[in-house]
């Protein structure tokens, strides 16, 4: 279960939907091909679902995430999250949670830390590929970066900080520290895009 206090749970709820209200606005009027790619929202049934099958409850950030896009499809717009990662559906986030799950518990007499009980995965490298990723802590919130090999590195406070910092960086580009946002044929990318014909499409915000 999760460590949040109610109140807590409400406010994290609130801010993650007031930051995502103003990512997918941008979205919206600036890069259509990366909008597109979003999923409807999930239903309280299918997120109980979820929970059931992974028998953790996940945060009420996550929750509000997910009520308002679970993941994307699967489309050239797709990874647009900051840090180039995508939005991960419910079946992907369910199959990554068991698979590391099962790996920690066959590789935690080598002294591997490679997963935790309440971290839920939200973000991958793609939306096919989910060998990388984004994951929230459901106790402390942190939001930690994993990869292929049990390596896992804390990346934001929060949920709610990880949106906020996109939303600001897209409504504020010239204050941006890191890799540029820019729209390239309708969808947003982070930093100059290696592919040469991508990059060649692609337009710096600032």
């Amino acid at each position: 279960m999760s460590g949040q206090q109610p109140d807590q749970g409400h406010i994290e709820a609130r801010q993650v939907a007031q930051a995502w209200g103003r990512i997918e606005a941008w979205l919206a009027e600036h890069a259509p091909a990366s909008f597109a790619s979003l999923k409807a929202g999930a239903s309280e049934e299918e997120i109980a679902a979820l929970e059931d099958a992974i028998g953790v409850r996940v945060s009420d950030g996550v929750r509000a995430l997910w009520r308002m896009h679970a993941g994307a499809e699967s489309t050239a717009g797709a990874v647009f999250m900051l840090g180039n990662w995508a939005l991960m559906g419910l079946d992907a986030v369910g199959a990554v949670y068991r698979e590391r799950m099962l790996f920690q518990r066959q590789n935690e007499a080598e002294g591997y830390m490679a997963w935790k009980t309440p971290w839920i995965p939200v973000c991958s490298y793609t939306v096919t590929d989910t060998s990388y990723g984004l994951c929230v802590d459901g106790d402390s919130g942190t939001v930690w970066g994993w990869e292929e090999i049990a390596v896992v590195t804390p990346r934001f406070d929060s949920l709610t900080d990880y949106l906020e910092e996109m939303a600001d960086a897209l409504e504020a580009p010239g204050l941006v520290v890191g890799p540029m946002p820019g729209v390239a044929r309708g969808a947003l990318l982070w930093g100059e895009p290696s592919d040469p014909a991508v990059k060649d499409a692609w337009v710096p915000l600032a």
